[in-house]
């Protein structure tokens, strides 16, 4: 077997030949290999064998990343050996040691000069960036933007007669990059080999099947999957408009299919927190339409804590006055924010009953006096409101996760605003308390 065919083999098996190295330090590498890789040809066994024995052999070779390194670069020693790392160097020396059981190797010290590792330490470390982005967005209800790095899971399948002899294989992401296929076991080819595919007729994307150049880049285990990626990119030649073409059918479908695995698992998280959140918010939200220049109340959403939170029946029952509700559209665009109040005043005629805006009772400075008056009666209601404008952007991606037609549901398609009502009732009967006791 020539060098290039052990270089070859060693490329295409590297997840494997990682996962032997504990094996070998705890000398059961031949119980390894017969676990992992009972069905490879001997000479591909043998080549690992000795691949992994290579790796766990002990150096005392320095480490100097400073040619691909971001700056500074620190001075130090570790096992005795002299480094000169920057801080992601540090990182991957911390890293590799720990997966070679404390023990600096010839492995260790290869990934630490290793410059494809090392950019992949960088994505690493900015994909982390992305999942604690989505911490703090998933709290203002703003979507995880993934930028360039948005990959979709396609449900159609792609062939080529020069892989997988022929079989049609399921896309794990697909992106203006480039395209990652599962296969059950390892495929028979090598990094760099040039593959030509046909992508099916699929709406947005293709009329009919087309041919596409790509590059083989890399082949990993995804344990989680328990099936092998090979991942593939884009050739230079690869026609301009067929790309964007494929840009714009990713984005346009990244709300209809299943992203890439680690993506959709992180998108996933946020709607569940989105879940959490509204499940768990005292806010009631009723969705408006537009009607002349004002807007009218089409449906509320109810959950289990925002019923136990407010007098519901009494909430709605306060915004039904059709001139008070208009009034306070108006008090909502200018300002976003404002209270309603609706209750009965008992006087010597009998009960009165009033339904004013905050503003309103300001204007004609009876504030103090009615929600006094309000307060003490009991019989009243303070609803605090706020308003938020649906974007057709909104709807549009909303019909797309539901996978429902807007023209089915004309009244979810005419929503333009959602008003949050919460009622503070309680606050202001605290307060009239605390004034009574005082006046005595």
């Amino acid at each position: 077997m020539s060098a290039g065919d052990e270089q070859a083999i060693i490329k295409q098996y590297q997840p494997l030949i990682r996962a032997l190295i504990p094996y070998e330090q705890q000398n059961k590498l031949l119980e390894g290999i017969n676990k992992f890789s009972k069905r490879l040809p001997s000479s591909v066994r043998k080549v690992v064998k000795e691949e992994v024995v290579r790796l766990t052999s002990l150096t005392d070779a320095p480490a100097d990343n400073s040619a691909f390194a971001q700056f500074p670069v620190m001075k130090f020693k570790h096992f005795g050996v002299q480094m000169r790392l920057d801080k992601v160097g540090a990182q991957i020396l911390k890293n590799e040691t720990s997966l070679y059981q404390d023990r600096y190797t010839v492995g260790v010290f290869e990934s630490v000069m290793n410059s494809d590792f090392y950019q992949n330490q960088i994505k690493k470390e900015q994909f982390k960036k992305i999942v604690d982005a989505f911490n703090v967005e998933s709290q203002s209800f703003t979507d995880i933007d993934f930028g360039d790095d948005i990959a979709i899971r396609p449900n159609f399948t792609i062939s080529s007669p020069d892989f997988e002899k022929g079989r049609h294989c399921s896309i794990s992401s697909m992106s203006h990059k480039g395209i990652a296929l599962e296969t059950k076991r390892p495929p028979n080819a090598s990094t760099g080999d040039i593959i030509t595919f046909t992508i099916p007729e699929v709406k947005g994307l293709t009329k009919e099947p087309t041919e596409i150049t790509l590059e083989l880049e890399s082949v990993k285990y995804n344990k989680h999957l328990g099936k092998y990626e090979t991942s593939f990119v884009f050739q230079d030649d690869v026609d301009k408009g067929f790309l964007a073409t494929l840009k714009r059918y990713v984005a346009i479908t990244a709300y209809k299919q299943p992203l890439q695995r680690d993506l959709e698992i992180e998108r996933a998280m946020q709607e569940l927190e989105r879940d959490r959140i509204l499940e768990n918010s005292p806010w009631l939200p009723v969705f408006l339409a537009p009607e002349k220049k004002s807007l009218k109340p089409i449906i509320a959403l109810f959950t289990k804590a925002n019923v136990e939170h407010n007098d519901a029946e009494k909430l709605l029952a306060s915004l039904q006055d059709k001139p008070i509700f208009a009034t306070l559209v108006d008090e909502l665009r200018k300002y976003n924010e404002a209270y309603v109040f609706h209750g009965n005043i008992k006087t010597k005629n009998g009960n009165v009953q009033i339904t004013a805006t905050h503003r309103q009772l300001l204007a004609l400075k009876q504030l103090n006096a009615l929600v006094y008056l309000l307060a003490k009666s009991g019989d009243f209601i303070c609803t605090h409101c706020r308003l938020d404008s649906v974007t057709r952007e909104d709807k549009q991606k909303a019909f797309a996760i539901h996978d429902i037609a807007s023209k089915e549901f004309e009244q979810l398609a005419q929503i333009s605003h959602v008003l949050y009502c919460k009622d503070v009732s309680a606050y202001l009967t605290g307060c009239v308390k605390t004034i009574d006791h005082l006046l005595v």
